[in-house]
């Protein structure tokens, strides 16, 4: 009986093309073209080629890997490796990575991006009020409703009118000034009569004057 855990070996030289699907680990060393299952380590020795679909617990490339690579665990990539389109896998880890080559397509997938849910669209702002117009019933002179006819009707002086006071003075002469006050007349004063000639007393003489 075969021991379960030594892989399947697909030898140097032999070339397979079609569906490989393998119930435990995988060893190509010659080339495998296809969709390839692998429930174990698939590895691809030096010097071999494997095409196609590939996905695998996980991958150990020695050779040369090309396709839609899915590894469940991680992606070895040795020395003289070389892996050319897709991969995807938890992890990508290099061995000697200075020697390894891999392009930039081959690397581990980025979670997703998840995007928060765009916010309700806001409602549209309300309608401005528009002013009503005003169904006036037409004027007993004949002018449309909320027309002013013209000043002044015809006929009348364009002069503004002019109020008169209560009194029977015309609105149009001025007021007549208002009246002086009457003159104060001087008191008359009384007569003293002729002055009174100085008198001579003791030899000495007095002088009395009278202020009027």
């Amino acid at each position: 009986m075969r021991d379960e855990t030594q892989p399947f070996v697909v030898a140097s030289g032999l070339t397979i093309v079609g569906d490989v699907d393998a119930a435990g680990a995988l060893r190509v060393e010659g080339s495998v073209r296809g969709r390839v299952f692998v429930r174990g380590t698939l590895t691809v020795a030096p010097g071999a080629v494997v095409e196609g679909f590939i996905q695998a617990l996980d991958i150990e490339v020695f050779g040369r890997l090309s396709g839609v690579i899915r590894a469940e665990t991680e992606v070895r990539l040795h020395p003289d490796g070389e892996v050319t389109g897709d991969v995807e896998a938890p992890r990508v880890r290099f061995v000697k990575a200075d020697r390894a080559s891999i392009p930039p397509a081959a690397a581990a997938p980025s979670p997703p991006t998840v995007r928060p849910p765009a916010p309700p669209p806001s409602p549209p702002p309300p309608p401005e009020p528009q002013p009503e117009e005003l169904a006036l019933p037409p004027s007993r002179s004949g002018h449309a409703p909320g027309v002013l006819p013209a000043w002044p009707p015809q006929g009348l002086p364009r002069t503004p009118p002019v109020w008169a006071p209560r009194s029977g003075r015309p609105a149009s002469a001025p007021p007549p000034p208002p009246p002086a006050p009457p003159a104060r007349e001087r008191p008359e004063e009384p007569d003293a009569g002729p002055p009174t000639p100085p008198s001579i007393t003791g030899g000495q003489r007095q002088i009395v004057v009278r202020r009027r």
